[in-house]
């Protein structure tokens, strides 16, 4: 009897134990689905009053360039038209798109964290909605963008790079996200990608997370890395249109 008692008593104290835990993650998830919208807006704020500033300024531009032309002047032309393009470059790379506005906003909390010389890469713009609630979202996509980001920020790699590729099915989307590595991936009991930092805890929500909540929503996670590259394949369900 007092046997069958203390067992209970260890099982209830596991069972708040997990809770808390599972709480506490939601509260931090929430928190950063918080901050990554207010970043969000932020920087379409900034990336509209840039492009009202170069819209005010194109007149001026024209009128320079004119008369540029009217004294030959070819290669002063070209050099100027350059510089107002890459101006222009400036700005829309200010905000990275994928389509989703959830992982669009969350990539680009973490992105922006990122030195001016790391190389981003999108490829595929598709403006999905994903069958999962935004809690998920966040959990799947702000522990692989900021798993990526850490990396990068945190070791001294060479021609640091970062790309994001969309591809869209019928009842699928796929996001490859892939990242530069300093060093190969440690490989957890579970067959997984385990953090080499001292504070595991507090790293990222936890690439188990990732993989239970891709599952949980009727998805699939798979990983690997390639020259020098640390790559995650997400494929996610997308909510089905009704009539």
């Amino acid at each position: 009897m007092e046997l069958d008692m203390f067992h209970s008593q260890e099982v209830f104290v596991v069972y708040i134990k997990n809770t808390h835990e599972r709480m506490e993650r939601l509260l931090k998830t929430e928190q950063l689905m918080k901050e990554s919208q207010v970043n969000y807006y932020k920087q379409l704020l900034k990336k509209e009053s840039e492009t009202r500033k170069y819209r005010h300024d194109m007149v001026n531009h024209l009128v320079y360039l004119q008369e540029v032309l009217k004294n030959d002047q070819v290669e002063n032309a070209r050099k100027y038209v350059e510089d107002i393009l890459g101006g222009f470059k400036r700005i829309q790379n200010t905000y990275y798109v994928t389509g989703n506005e959830m992982v669009d906003t969350i990539m680009n909390y973490f992105f922006g964290m990122l030195p001016e010389s790391v190389d981003i890469e999108i490829h595929g713009k598709y403006p999905v909605e994903l069958a999962m609630e935004d809690i998920d979202i966040c959990t799947i996509f702000s522990n692989v963008f900021q798993n990526a980001v850490e990396e990068i920020i945190e070791n001294p790699i060479q021609e640091a790079a970062v790309q994001v590729e969309v591809i869209k099915g019928k009842q699928y989307v796929e996001y490859k996200i892939k990242n530069s590595i300093y060093t190969d991936i440690v490989i957890g009991r579970n067959g997984l990608p385990k953090s080499g930092k001292a504070d595991k805890k507090n790293h990222g929500i936890g690439m188990g997370n990732v993989k239970e909540t891709i599952e949980r929503n009727e998805g699939r996670f798979q990983w690997c890395q390639k020259d020098g590259y640390f790559c995650v394949a997400l494929t996610l369900p997308i909510k089905k249109m009704t009539a």
